[in-house]
């Protein structure tokens, strides 16, 4: 039923071909991130995922590339809905991409905090494609990503810390005056140093 409203109004949707356009489109909005290109990655992820992207991003460097692919990208999902109004209908594609890939991030001192640039590894994913369908110019883009209840979770990313230099943060105390000091300021004011002891 999705499938069919999608080609009443986009004539030219075949499902391979279009599985093959995510792929492409994942790989071209990855390396737009890396780049921190902004105006060319709002042409090629949703709203949604602009923000969420670049969160991730922030304070770190990141190195990735692409290897190659070990399936054919598949698209396991399709849906429309109409959003505000009838007759406004969004489309969302899901499609699995199982491929090779490196990834290494580092923080902003340098130091690495997940992966590394010599590791390539075989990654799973389902990605969600989203497009405007009633806008004459409308686009496929990078909405999101699904993580079945099956998939293992990925290994965390270290954190690190900046520990402020709390010298500077708190002023020194004054010199302590020496027992010598103390007695020739004492006698300077003619006050004795003595304490008299009760008869």
């Amino acid at each position: 039923m999705a499938l069919r409203k999608i080609r009443n109004i986009d004539y030219e949707f075949d499902v391979p071909t279009v599985a093959q356009k995510v792929q492409d489109i994942y790989i071209e909005a990855q390396n737009t991130l890396i780049a921190k290109d902004e105006d060319k990655l709002h042409d090629l992820v949703t709203e949604k995922a602009f923000p969420e992207m670049m969160e991730n991003t922030k304070n770190k460097t990141i190195v990735w590339k692409f290897i190659q692919q070990l399936e054919p990208p598949r698209i396991v999902h399709i849906r429309t809905a109409d959003l505000a109004s009838k007759g406004n209908i969004f489309a969302q594609i899901t499609c699995r991409l199982h491929t090779q890939q490196i990834l290494a991030v580092y923080d902003r001192f340098g130091r690495l905090m997940h992966g590394s640039e010599d590791t390539v590894k075989d990654v799973l994913e389902y990605v969600v494609l989203e497009k405007h369908l009633t806008l004459p110019h409308g686009r496929w883009r990078l909405h999101g990503k699904i993580i079945p209840d099956w998939m293992p979770p990925k290994e965390s990313i270290k954190k690190t810390y900046y520990l402020p230099d709390v010298d500077k943060d708190f002023p020194e105390p004054p010199p302590s005056k020496s027992v010598q000091e103390i007695d020739s300021s004492s006698s300077s004011s003619g006050e004795s140093n003595v304490t008299a002891l009760p008869a």
